[in-house]
């Protein structure tokens, strides 16, 4: 399962993602309380879930553009729980969600590292594959 955060604007969004689905969602209003309401909501989401953070096996973080305050509070906020949790975690732009022709390909190297990539979509294609499980040592 991997933990999505998107604080890069009032309205912040959270999801537990499995495969290719997600399993869990939860946006709200949160001004300007990114710090107050974050890791609350993320307890929150997991609990609906009924899953603990050690079954995250990585975050996935909005890194902008939008408001400096809540994308340095998402972000700092997925680089402590991945660092804590030895799990990898990778930055996406959050003006991909405005691009509904193109698809978000994530894929790793032999570095164990995350690489996300914007392509062009491709009708009747499927763009489901699994990341597979990253060891960090």
């Amino acid at each position: 399962m991997y933990l999505a955060i998107d604080t890069s604007t009032e309205t912040a969004s959270l999801a537990i993602v499995q495969e290719n689905s997600s399993l869990v969602e939860l946006t709200w209003n949160c001004r300007q309380n990114h710090s107050v309401e974050l890791m609350p909501n993320i307890v929150r989401l997991l609990e609906l879930v009924g899953t603990s953070m050690k079954s995250i096996c990585g975050i996935i973080v909005a890194k902008g553009p939008g408001s400096f305050n809540g994308l340095r509070v998402g972000i700092s906020t997925a680089k402590g729980l991945a660092f804590s949790l030895g799990i990898p975690i990778v930055g996406i732009d959050s003006i991909i969600q405005y691009q509904p022709d193109y698809v978000l390909i994530l894929s790793w190297n032999f570095k164990e590292e995350i690489i996300a990539k914007l392509r062009p979509l491709i009708p009747n294609a499927k763009y489901i594959i699994p990341i597979p499980k990253l060891e960090v040592i």
